[in-house]
């Protein structure tokens, strides 16, 4: 930390003596997303690219800072500007995929993916990223294949790892799901995803206890997230609450219909109220939807 705090010192100083520099605030800039400090450095980026439009590499830091933090228009933009002048790094590639999958442009997103992997065929970053485009489009043996390939690679990348283990989980392999996440989370205790994940396959392995402790950790760090607030109906449910679990997950399901196996859970808490009929209308959507926890649930 001290390494980082004397050069955001270093760079701070050749801004005050020469508030023109450029390079200075991107680089303070990087220093900053290092830290987790994301306005700081959303600031320093626009700052180098307002000073020096011709900038790269201050334009790919606010690229791929748009994408990250919720403003993947912008980021397209200036990934597109930038693609004739980088369109030999895997990298630029990868980050420009992430960018189509922010706007839910899967076909342009793998398109990219491909391009990095061209360049550079052990990306493990892109790798993930066109397991995670194989998983959305249902494609998961290619998925299992891809994410292999990255963790033989990188054996900690967490990502990797998570989505591994959401695979796993579709197959209610909780074992090995929870064993990947498990490793994970040692890597990175604070992933959001990661601890969602976690906290539903401990519930579904019937760990109740440590799921429960999931559960308090995800609404620590986020309780509005759709996913954080699925587990709690989730909890509520293998508690017995189904009522109130319903009305979660309904409230859930009107904002984030998205959201990993909503309508199993839906089911599950209809069927627990005697609400059969309305129990495999959710069945049914999850069906047709492709969630394989509800095939073949109506009438069961």
């Amino acid at each position: 930390m001290k390494e980082y705090d004397r050069a955001e010192h270093f760079f701070s100083e050749a801004i005050r003596k020469d508030p023109g520099l450029a390079d200075a605030y991107n680089n303070r800039g990087l220093i900053y997303l290092h830290r987790g400090d994301w306005e700081k450095a959303g600031k320093d980026f626009e700052e180098a690219v307002r000073l020096d439009k011709t900038f790269t590499d201050a334009r790919y830091n606010l690229a791929k800072f748009y994408t990250e933090t919720g403003r993947a228009d912008a980021g397209k933009q200036l990934f597109k500007e930038l693609e004739s002048q980088l369109d030999t790094s895997s990298a630029f590639h990868n980050a420009y995929g992430q960018n189509f999958i922010m706007l839910n442009h899967y076909a342009e997103g793998e398109q990219q993916f491909r391009r990095a992997l061209e360049i550079h065929p052990d990306n493990v970053e892109a790798l993930t990223n066109l397991a995670y485009v194989k998983t959305v489009n249902h494609r998961y043996e290619e998925a299992r294949e891809l994410l292999e390939k990255a963790l033989k690679l990188a054996p900690g990348f967490v990502f990797a790892l998570n989505n591994r283990a959401v695979l796993y989980g579709q197959e209610k392999d909780w074992s090995r799901a929870v064993s990947l996440l498990e490793k994970a989370g040692k890597t990175e205790p604070d992933n959001l995803i990661v601890v969602n994940n976690l906290a539903l396959f401990y519930l579904e392995s019937g760990n109740l206890a440590a799921g429960e402790e999931k559960v308090l950790r995800g609404e620590k760090l986020d309780e509005r997230n759709e996913y954080t607030q699925r587990n709690r109906a989730v909890l509520l449910l293998k508690q017995g609450k189904a009522a109130e679990a319903l009305e979660i997950l309904k409230k859930t399901e009107a904002t984030h219909p998205e959201v990993d196996h909503i309508y199993y859970y839906l089911g599950q808490a209809s069927e627990a109220l005697g609400r059969k009929d309305e129990a495999c209308k959710y069945y049914e959507t999850g069906s047709r939807l492709n969630d394989p926890w509800t095939a073949g649930r109506c009438g069961q």
